[in-house]
């Protein structure tokens, strides 16, 4: 069955998200995931 999984994250601390980030791409692909669409480098531009 299809899922998409959209997620918007607020890090807090830094060196925790970095190693987590590097395990999730190997969690994606062993359950037979893709990345569609990776986010990129964001520029405020109000608020």
């Amino acid at each position: 069955m299809p899922a998409y999984f959209i997620v918007d994250v607020d890090v807090t601390d830094g060196t925790g998200f970095e190693e987590y980030r590097k395990l999730v791409p190997a969690t994606v692909e062993k359950y037979g995931g893709r990345f569609l669409v990776r986010g990129g480098p964001v520029e405020k531009l109000e608020g």
